[in-house]
């Protein structure tokens, strides 16, 4: 898989994240998709509810990589959102803490070879989306609510231009 391809991974990683955490629990299942009513348990939907880019390269940055120079990377954020399903507000409210405890402790993916140029680490952050509640107010036939959390990570470029380092020379001199 390119490089290119790190939003799935952390989307991927996060669907199994919640999928395993589900399991341990017993407090609710992971779906992926559209939205449907699920009336005989507690459902967690994950998705993207937004992407975009962050950084845009506006004074020609080079990364450079093993004798080849690229533009710097992409830096692209995106909205993961967890829509928590239940028959009542005491399941929908125990797995939203079990959500909000699980990535308060664990806050982070490891995307490994899928990092970026010129990251520090191959880690990326999962920040959650402070907000005052009042926004998400709807009546539904089923009590519902939505966290959202913030992800960024870099995306490569794949044109890289060779160069070469310049070689060290041993300039000598005379001084009158």
């Amino acid at each position: 898989m390119k490089q290119s391809g790190i939003l799935r991974v952390c989307y991927e990683f996060l669907c199994k994240d919640l999928t395993g955490l589900g399991t341990a629990t017993g407090l609710f299942s992971v779906e992926q998709g559209a939205i449907q009513n699920s009336d005989t348990h507690t459902v967690v939907f994950a998705g993207v509810s937004d992407i975009g880019q962050v950084a845009a390269d506006t004074n020609g940055e080079k990364v450079h990589i093993d004798e080849v120079a690229y533009k710097a990377p992409t830096r692209v954020g995106c909205i993961f959102s967890l829509t928590i399903q239940a028959k009542q507000f005491p399941e929908l409210l125990e797995a939203a803490g079990c959500l909000i405890q699980h990535f308060k402790d664990f806050n982070t993916v490891d995307v490994g070879e899928m990092a970026w140029h010129g990251a520090e680490n191959s880690l990326v952050y999962i920040e959650p989306l402070i907000r005052e509640p009042g926004g998400g107010i709807t009546v539904q036939a089923m009590p519902a609510l939505t966290l959202g959390y913030r992800l960024e990570m870099g995306i490569n470029s794949e044109q890289g231009t060779p160069f070469k380092r310049v070689e060290k020379r041993q300039i000598t001199g005379t001084i009158k």
